[in-house]
């Protein structure tokens, strides 16, 4: 794996550090906090997720 450049961290950084970045992920988190998945939805998506492992 390659190391970031010193522009990349600056990035990533920068993007920590955004207020909107942690109000979208706050908003997500609470919405799988919310979220309930069947057992057949769930197995869906397992086997929907196991194509990109491939």
């Amino acid at each position: 794996m390659d190391r970031l450049s010193d522009q990349e961290k600056q990035k990533l950084l920068k993007d920590a550090h955004s207020f909107e970045r942690r109000k979208e992920f706050a908003a997500l988190r609470i919405r799988a906090e919310e979220a309930c998945l069947s057992p057949e939805a769930y197995i869906k998506f397992l086997n929907e997720a196991q194509l990109f492992l491939h």
